[in-house]
Formats: structure tokens, C-alpha cells, sequence
């Protein structure tokens, strides 16, 4: 009985599994210049990422919107208190926080996108980029209109000085320690597709067919004459 129950609850699993999903990008943009405008500041509890109205040019944009186009990129993060972790040779730190895509500065313009985000940093000791990965957060924008399942992608490059960490002043372990960085990155959204009523039929057949035996099992149970596992 178990066995089947569970044969039935992977079974369930796979078609949930099999749905079709779709990645769109939705922004692209890159740095105008190669002065370093994004700043890492190591503070007594971990490490600040920030720029404000950083000169950038959106190259792709899922909207009504002629590319490419200048536009104003906005950041600030602050990771968590767990502080950076290494494994392998690798560094990771997380971080949330909030950005902005304008095309006006001060976030006065039209909000191409912005929005917060939860996400890991990957780099490693003496490198000059630091990746930036935010499959976690919410999108707003004044022209882009699926925004549904977001994730953001930042990748900070010529980091100077180089990579290294140093311990936080509060004893809470290490953090990236202070740089300046350029930056480029990309957005995009994820749309799950409706389920086909064929996979609803065999999903719902599945999980109609474990309530029964479920149910079955219980009455056999409480009559005393039991049901023998799988």
C-alpha cells in the first residue's frame, strides 16, 4: 500500500514536473562608460552594494520602446548576516535589495524596471567581476507588462581593488570586502503555460485514485480486516 501511494505521489510529481514553462527577457542593458560607478562598501555587519542614476544604454526591451535607448540604472543591497560562505575556491554572499531602470535621473523618467530582489553573489578570491544572480522578487514598469515570475541577472566587472574578503567588525564572519565596479545586466519573466486538459485528466485521475485507496485503506482499518503494505 505504501509503495502504490507513493508510486501514485511521484507519478503526480512528474506531470506537475512536465509543464512547459517559457523564459522571456525582458531588459538588457549595459554601462555607457567604464568609470566605477557601483560601489561595494564593507561595513561592521557585511558588505553594501550601491549606484545612483549610473549612465547605462538599455540594448533589448520587451515594450513599444526604439532600442537602443540611454537610460539611468539605480542599486542598493545589503547582504545578509550570515555573511560570505567558500567552497571549492569559490565565494558566494547574498544579498537583497532594490533597483531601478529610468529614463531620467532621480527615477524621474519612465520606469522601464524596477523592482526588489533576493539573490546570491558568486566570485572568488582576486577576481576583477562579480556575478549576481536574483531568481527571487517583484517587477514594476510603465511599459513592459508580463512581469510574472521575475528573476535578475547583474554582473559588475573591472572590480577594483580585486576580490578579497575581510572579517565583519561584528564577529558575524567575513564579507566581500570594498571595491568599485562597472555594470551590465538583464531581467526576465517567466510564464507557465496553461495546463493541457489532457495533463489535468491524468493528474486528477492520479490524485482521485490515492484519495480512494487512502480512503479504503482507513475503512478496512477501522472493520479489523487491514490492508497488507506493498
Amino acid at each position: 500500500m505504501r509503495t502504490l501511494l507513493s508510486s501514485l505521489a511521484f507519478a503526480s510529481f512528474l506531470v506537475l514536473a512536465s509543464l512547459p514553462a517559457s523564459a522571456v527577457t525582458i531588459l538588457t542593458f549595459g554601462q555607457q562608460n567604464n568609470n566605477l560607478l557601483i560601489t561595494g562598501t564593507a561595513t561592521a555587519t557585511g558588505t553594501n552594494l550601491s549606484g545612483t542614476d549610473v549612465p547605462v544604454t538599455v540594448t533589448q526591451i520587451d515594450a513599444g520602446v526604439s532600442v537602443p535607448t540611454p537610460a539611468y540604472f539605480d542599486l542598493f543591497a545589503t547582504s545578509t548576516p550570515a555573511g560570505a560562505i567558500t567552497a571549492s575556491g569559490l565565494i558566494i554572499e547574498h544579498f537583497t535589495g532594490t533597483f531601478s531602470v529610468n529614463s531620467a535621473a532621480n527615477n524621474t523618467g519612465t520606469n522601464y524596471l524596477s523592482g526588489t530582489f533576493s539573490d546570491g553573489a558568486l566570485t572568488r578570491q582576486g577576481s576583477t567581476s562579480i556575478a549576481v544572480f536574483a531568481p527571487d522578487g517583484a517587477f514594476s514598469s510603465d511599459v513592459i507588462t508580463d512581469l510574472s515570475n521575475p528573476s535578475l541577472t547583474l554582473g559588475l566587472t573591472g572590480v577594483t581593488p580585486a576580490v578579497s574578503l575581510v572579517a565583519a567588525a561584528n564577529g558575524s564572519g567575513q564579507t566581500i570586502n570594498s571595491f568599485g565596479a562597472t555594470v551590465d545586466g538583464n531581467a526576465s519573466a517567466t510564464a507557465t503555460e496553461v495546463t493541457e486538459p489532457a495533463s489535468l485528466g491524468i493528474l486528477g485521475g492520479l490524485l482521485v485514485a490515492a484519495g480512494f485507496i487512502a480512503h479504503r485503506r482507513r475503512r478496512n482499518i477501522e472493520s479489523g480486516t487491514g490492508l497488507h503494505a506493498a
